[in-house]
């Protein structure tokens, strides 16, 4: 669907759709940290996943991102790093209330929303 609607978006389709389970407790631990940084780190991400085709399920793309982005990959992946238990929760709270029927959305750590597929240039801006 989005080469459909963005055919000059240069993405990567995936093989299949990993367990993103693992990047969204790393992003929450990320951002917990240090929010500057652990926003980048979350941009990052889907870079990765869409540009690179990285599994965001490996445990050694979250590190390595991590340390790239400058924090301790021990706390951000991994048995030592903590619990985000209560923050996934309320993430998941605020996903369903949100009156977005299903559109992905995009918050930057400047609270700047992009919801759902933008032109190539928006996406492009918001993600650099």
């Amino acid at each position: 669907m989005v080469r459909r609607l963005a055919p000059g978006l240069p993405i990567v389709v995936p093989p299949g759709k990993p367990n993103t389970g693992r990047a969204m407790a790393a992003s929450a631990r990320a951002l917990r940290i240090d929010p500057l940084r652990g926003g980048a780190f979350v941009r990052s991400l889907y870079r990765l996943f869409w540009l690179d085709g990285q599994d965001l399920s490996d445990d050694a793309v979250l590190q390595q991102e991590a340390e790239r982005h400058g924090l301790a990959s021990s706390q951000i992946v991994g048995p030592q790093a903590g619990s985000v238990d209560a923050i996934l929760r309320a993430w998941n709270t605020q996903w369903a209330e949100a009156d977005h029927q299903g559109v992905p959305l995009l918050q930057r750590t400047d609270e700047t929303l992009l919801v759902g597929l933008m032109p190539v240039d928006v996406i492009e801006r918001f993600l650099s």
